[in-house]
């Protein structure tokens, strides 16, 4: 048992060690609302050499009177390229310290920069610390001390010329934000599966998908059943035109077409509809060949009644031409 505590407790000072080696904590004082530097990986200067890639762990802390909170996110930089936050925790008491965060970049050796916007809640002044873990990529990330930017809260205030910003508002993320080229965004690369619901712009998903707002596709595939083809079926029952008239009359829409006060209600299914339409068009075509037939008949009524009449005055004519 002596030597198995022992070997326990090399492990954890090898733990201590480790974790000593890779973390890194810078600690001020803020007085004033602004863009402060609190990483940067390479020169920062057009025209510059020395940035790489840089990847690490950055824990953000603000332990002020009256507002307090805590940001945790992965910074990453590949040569100026593929710039990526993502955001793991962001909570906060009262109102949000850390409002905005940038990874400040350009070329491929220029360097890059992580900044983040900071709120002074007067009169308090913000006590903040930065924590830097598993900094361990080729020349990663070296902490900055909390250099002042800018004061204007403003996306690009502040950047050096050359450069661009890819900026992520915090103000109402919690986590699973990932910024690049300036946008909120999500990236997969594969598969995403989910057991649950997915809601966009709906924190409260009725559905698998739910979407408050438009979606846009180059193409949208329903895979449906029971395809309406049936209608053309010698065997199948047309609604006689008349019916049809008396049951739009009574219910103000077509037969087997949900109304406007169930689309109101319980919305569209675009499958379904599109089934119903197209038995619809289906059902509107037989009573089109329906008629087309009823007009060639009546034409060749009239024709042969043409021919009739012709005959007649023909006689009436040669009756005439006796008579004198």
């Amino acid at each position: 048992m002596k030597w198995k505590s022992i070997f326990v407790y090399i492990l954890f000072l090898s733990a201590l060690s480790i974790s000593s080696l890779y973390a890194q904590t810078n600690t001020a004082t803020i007085t004033q609302s602004g863009w402060y530097r609190i990483a940067i990986n390479g020169p920062l200067i057009q025209g510059g050499s020395g940035g790489s890639r840089a990847a690490a762990r950055f824990i953000l802390k603000d332990v002020s009177d009256h507002t307090h909170g805590t940001l945790e996110f992965l910074g990453y930089i590949h040569f100026g390229d593929k710039p990526v936050i993502n955001i793991l925790n962001n909570s906060f008491y009262n109102q949000v310290s850390f409002v905005k965060l940038r990874i400040v970049e350009a070329g491929s050796y220029e360097g890059a920069a992580i900044e983040v916007y900071v709120r002074n809640q007067s009169p308090d002044t913000s006590h903040i610390t930065c924590y830097i873990e598993n900094n361990i990529q080729l020349s990663g990330w070296t902490p900055v001390d909390w250099q002042f930017i800018n004061s204007s809260p403003g996306d690009n205030d502040g950047i050096p010329s050359g450069f661009a910003a890819r900026t992520i508002n915090l103000s109402n993320i919690v986590q699973g934000f990932v910024t690049d080229g300036g946008r909120q965004k999500s990236y997969f690369n594969g598969n995403f599966y989910t057991s649950g619901k997915v809601g966009i712009g709906t924190e409260n998903p009725q559905s698998e998908l739910a979407v408050n707002g438009t979606v846009t596709a180059k193409q949208v595939k329903v895979t449906i059943t029971g395809w309406p083809d049936y209608v053309f079926d010698t065997a199948y029952s047309l609604l006689p035109l008349k019916e049809v008239m008396a049951y739009v009359h009574e219910h103000k829409h077509l037969p087997e077409l949900p109304s406007a006060k169930n689309i109101d209600k319980e919305g569209l299914d675009l499958g379904s509809m599109q089934k119903a339409q197209m038995k619809k068009i289906e059902e509107l075509t037989l009573y089109l060949m329906e008629e087309d037939k009823k007009i060639a008949d009546l034409k060749e009524i009239v024709n042969n009644q043409n021919k009739i009449i012709e005959k007649l005055n023909l006689r009436i004519e040669k009756l005439e031409n006796q008579k004198q």
